[in-house]
């Protein structure tokens, strides 16, 4: 027993390796091919997201984020508690594109929209 646990710590500290920036804005987020809604994303990184929304989804659940820059972006929901989730781009972020979306985003301009 004690053998799993600390397997599944060193495994999740490896997928947590990535640096994660803090982010708070709100933008527009399609579920399951069809719902569309808006969240608000309260972390990023290249690879990955955590956003705030009352939907019902489930790890494993895919959907399509619109974000600054780079435009609507799929992902798949990772983990899912009430109110919050979190989960990976299929394809990451080009560095560039993400440098920029950052300043976008914490230079608040409003040259993108959310929906």
């Amino acid at each position: 027993m004690l053998g799993k646990l600390s397997t599944y710590l060193d495994q999740s500290r490896q997928r947590r390796q990535v640096v994660r920036d803090e982010v708070d804005f709100m933008t527009m987020c399609t579920l399951h091919g069809r719902e569309r809604r808006q969240v608000r994303v309260v972390d990023l990184s290249p690879l990955g997201f955590n956003i705030r929304s009352g939907a019902n989804v489930v790890r494993g659940d895919m959907l399509r984020l619109l974000l600054p820059i780079v435009g609507e972006v799929e992902g798949q929901v990772a983990w899912a508690l009430t109110g919050c989730m979190g989960g990976w781009f299929t394809r990451p972020i080009a560095d560039d594109r993400y440098a920029l979306l950052l300043a976008t985003i914490r230079t608040g301009h409003s040259e993108w929209k959310a929906g």
